[in-house]
């Protein structure tokens, strides 16, 4: 996946490693751990010049056209909102992590949840259908019965929070602004 901002381009790779687990009761299996890898080039006047690397913990979803939109920059940072665990065993859930340059690194700042923050982004079982970040808000649409917006302040990026959600029947899984205070979320109906 590739995300550009006006000053920089990143490109993320999703990297699954697997462990095996041994157990007495259950056959062989191996279990992933799932990272997304990231590469930070400055686009200076001289052309791309690479600045470095980092990992958050998941990966950006499945659908491959809208990994693009989980990602963002705030305050010469970036954003990342991955999801970690299995959507089919009901154990997803997402979180958002910015990275910071740092001597031919990417290091995280911060994490939300996190202690002073806790409050999840996503029920138990839903998955993200949309996300965009403007400005100094991120929007974020989960879904499973009904669809919860999210809205995450990053006015400190430092310290972001889960400002409030809106809960509506369906879905939507574009999200598009409108003017300076209207949100558009195209989507569909759900029975």
């Amino acid at each position: 996946t590739i995300f550009m901002s006006t000053g920089s381009l990143y490109l993320a790779t999703t990297n699954y490693r697997y462990e095996r687990i041994d157990s007495d009761s259950a056959p062989l299996s191996y279990q992933p751990e799932i990272t997304t890898d990231l590469h930070k080039f400055y686009l200076g006047e001289n052309g791309p010049e690479y600045r470095g690397s980092g990992a958050v913990e998941g990966h950006l979803g499945w659908d491959q056209e809208k990994k693009s939109f989980r990602l963002g920059e705030v305050d010469n940072q970036l954003a990342v909102v991955s999801s970690i665990g299995e959507i089919w065993s009901g154990n997803e859930n997402h979180q958002l992590t910015l990275l910071q340059e740092s001597s031919g690194h990417l290091e995280e700042t911060v994490r939300l949840p996190n202690e002073a923050h806790p409050e999840v982004i996503g029920k138990p079982g839903e998955r993200i259908y949309a996300a965009r970040f403007l400005g100094d808000k991120l929007y974020i649409v989960t879904f499973r019965v009904t669809d919860p917006l999210y809205v995450i302040d990053l006015s400190n990026p430092l310290a972001p929070y889960v400002a409030g959600n809106l809960l509506i029947e369906g879905y939507s899984d574009y999200l598009h602004p409108v003017g300076e205070n209207l949100l558009l979320g195209i989507g569909k109906d759900a029975v």
